[in-house]
This record gives C-alpha cells, sequence and structure tokens, in this order.
C-alpha cells in the first residue's frame, strides 16, 4: 500500500469537508469565517457572496479577482486590521527594539503599519526588509504591502480549510 498517496488523499478529503461546510454556512456566519483571513469587510461579504465554491481553485481564484476589485479604502482596512508583526516574539532585545523603531518610522513614514509574509524570515531578514521598503514611494510601498497582506489572506485561506 502507498501511505503517502492514502495521507494526500485523507488530507484532501478533509479539505473538501471543510470546503463544503464553508459553502454550506449561513451568510453572516461565512462573513465572519472570511473576515477572519482578511480585515476588509468588502472582500468578506463578496467571497461569502460568491459561495458556493465547487473546487478549491475557484475558492483560491475567486479571492484573488475580489482582492483585485477592491478599492485603496478597502485595501487599508485590510492592512489596518491585521495585527502588526510581533516585535515581542524576538528574543534578542537589540533586535526587538531596532525593529519596532523601524516599524515606528514605517508608519510614520507612509500612514498604515508594516505589512509582510513573515513565513521563513528570521527578525533580522525582517529588519533588512523593513529597512529597504523605507525608501519607496507611498504608492510603490502601498503596492508592496497590499500585495503582502494578499498573500497572508491566501495562507490563512489554506489553513481555514486545514483545520
Amino acid at each position: 500500500m502507498n501511505w503517502d498517496r492514502l495521507v494526500f488523499e485523507l488530507h484532501g478529503l478533509k479539505i473538501y469537508k471543510k470546503l463544503n461546510w464553508l459553502n454550506e454556512l449561513p451568510l453572516d456566519e461565512a462573513e465572519y469565517v472570511f473576515r477572519e483571513c482578511c480585515g476588509s469587510s468588502e472582500w468578506a461579504t463578496r467571497m461569502a457572496r460568491s459561495r458556493p465554491f465547487p473546487m478549491l481553485d475557484h475558492l483560491f481564484v475567486r479571492a484573488d479577482e475580489i482582492w483585485a476589485a477592491l478599492s485603496p479604502a478597502d485595501l487599508l482596512e485590510a492592512i489596518a486590521a491585521d495585527d502588526d508583526i510581533d516585535a515581542g516574539v524576538v528574543t534578542v532585545p537589540e533586535v526587538r527594539r531596532k525593529l519596532a523603531d523601524a516599524m515606528s518610522l514605517y508608519i510614520s513614514r507612509f500612514g498604515f503599519r508594516f505589512v509582510l509574509r513573515t513565513a521563513d524570515k528570521s527578525a533580522d531578514e525582517i529588519l533588512a526588509i523593513c529597512h529597504s521598503r523605507l525608501g519607496n514611494s507611498p504608492a510603490t510601498e502601498l503596492m508592496i504591502a497590499t500585495e503582502e497582506q494578499r498573500k497572508i489572506t491566501e495562507d490563512r485561506l489554506g489553513k481555514l480549510l486545514e483545520r
């Protein structure tokens, strides 16, 4: 018996059961669940109204389509609603202080919080990226920040279906 294949199939079955669960939620509950993935109320409402999703690909394609159609105000709402990168989890006090300082500078410069999909990034990498982005124009930085927020939203959609 191919155990890897069996595990894969069982995992896929679990995800599709979650997709069915998501499709069958009442509208207000679906909006709430989608809001846990993305802080934009417009995105969450449109995702909830786009159901049912027959396949996983439809869910992710629709999420990207809705994201691309959001207004700048909706994108800023998504950014503002999310958690800050937690400098407190960094164990080295000097790096924690530098990261907190860099994020404060970022907010002062751009008017919104620093957004980065931090998976597989060290504190030093996060700090270097934040410093490098401080040189961007506000328009460029908004594009980068919203793309990072889109990636975070996509990750959360995947996790929603895996739990």
